[in-house]
C-alpha cells in the first residue's frame, strides 16, 4: 500500500516528474492512490478526496471525493473527520445532521486536532457552573425525593447534570435523547410538542456515560402518566405532592434560581 501511494506521489506532482522521469498525470495518480486506499492506506483515501475536489482534475467529482473523505475518517483520519464533521453540520435540512456531526467532530478532537476542539464549543451547550453550597442542597433534594420516587429523582438529578429546566427534565424521552456521545434536548412549549430548534450536551466517557446508564436503568421502571395531561405535567403534579415546600425546591433545581425561575403548571 505505501509503494501505491508512493507511486501516486510521483504522478501527481511535478517534483516527482522530476525525480523519477514519470509523466504528470492526475488520472495515473488516481489510479495508484485507489489502490493504496484499497488496501488500507489512509493517506492515500484522503488525498483521493482532495483530488476529486481539485478543480484542474478532469475527473473531479464532488460525490466520489465525499466517499473518499468518509473512507479516510472512518480509518481515524483526524482532518478527514473534522471536515465529515463540518459536511454533516451544513446539511441543517438533514435529519440528526447536528448529531453526525458532534460525533465526527469528537473522535478528530480525540486525537488533538483543534479546529474540531473550537467547533464542538459552538455545538455543545455547556452546562451552567454550580458553586458547592448549591451542589450540596441539590443533593439533599433529590435523596428527599429518591426516598419516595426514584424516577423523579433520577430525572431531576439528569436535569441538574446537564442544567435542564425542570420541565425539560420532567418531559425528557431518554431512549430518544440519548445518543452515545451527546443528550439531544428538543425545545418545547408548555403543553410539550417539539419546536424547531434543540440542544446538544456532551456525555462525556466515565462519569457522564455512567450517569446516562443508570438513568436508563431506573428510567426502565417509570410508570406511564395519564393520556388526559401532558406527561412532564403529570409528573409536577406527583413532584408537589411529596414535597411540602414544592415552589421553592423547584426553584432550586432550576438552572436559574433568579425570581423567575420557578415552575408554571
Amino acid at each position: 500500500a505505501q509503494a501505491a501511494f508512493h507511486m501516486g506521489q510521483l504522478y501527481a506532482t511535478s517534483g516527482g516528474m522530476r525525480q523519477s522521469g514519470l509523466p504528470h498525470s492526475y488520472k495515473r495518480a488516481a489510479l495508484w492512490w485507489d489502490r493504496a486506499a484499497q488496501a488500507g492506506h489512509v493517506h492515500a483515501a484522503f488525498a483521493l478526496y482532495r483530488l476529486y475536489t481539485n478543480r484542474s482534475f478532469s475527473l473531479r467529482d464532488p460525490v466520489t471525493a465525499h466517499a473518499y473523505l468518509t473512507m479516510a475518517a472512518e480509518r481515524g483520519h483526524a482532518e478527514a473527520q473534522y471536515l465529515c464533521g463540518v459536511s454533516a453540520r451544513r446539511q441543517r435540512a438533514a435529519t440528526d445532521a447536528d448529531v453526525v456531526a458532534a460525533s465526527w467532530l469528537e473522535r478528530a478532537a480525540d486525537q488533538g486536532f483543534g479546529p474540531a476542539t473550537d467547533m464542538l464549543r459552538t455545538l455543545y451547550v455547556d452546562p451552567p457552573q454550580v458553586d458547592e453550597e448549591l451542589a450540596r442542597a441539590r443533593e439533599a433534594v433529590l435523596r428527599e425525593i429518591a426516598r419516595s420516587d426514584l424516577c423523579l429523582a433520577m430525572r431531576l438529578e439528569l436535569g441538574c447534570a446537564f442544567g435542564l429546566a425542570v420541565r425539560e427534565a420532567l418531559s425528557l424521552d431518554l431512549a430518544r435523547a440519548d445518543r452515545g456521545h451527546c443528550l439531544v434536548v428538543e425545545h418545547t412549549d408548555r403543553r410539550g410538542r417539539a419546536r424547531a430548534s434543540r440542544r446538544l450536551y456532551r456525555v462525556r466517557p466515565g462519569d457522564g456515560r455512567q450517569l446516562m446508564d443508570r438513568a436508563h436503568a431506573v428510567l426502565a421502571l417509570e410508570p406511564r402518566q395519564s393520556a388526559r395531561l401532558p406527561a412532564w405535567k403529570g409528573r409536577l403534579a406527583q413532584l408537589r405532592t411529596l414535597l411540602p415546600q414544592a415552589d421553592r425546591v423547584l426553584k432550586l433545581l432550576e438552572p436559574n434560581r433568579g425570581p423567575a425561575g420557578g415552575v408554571r403548571a
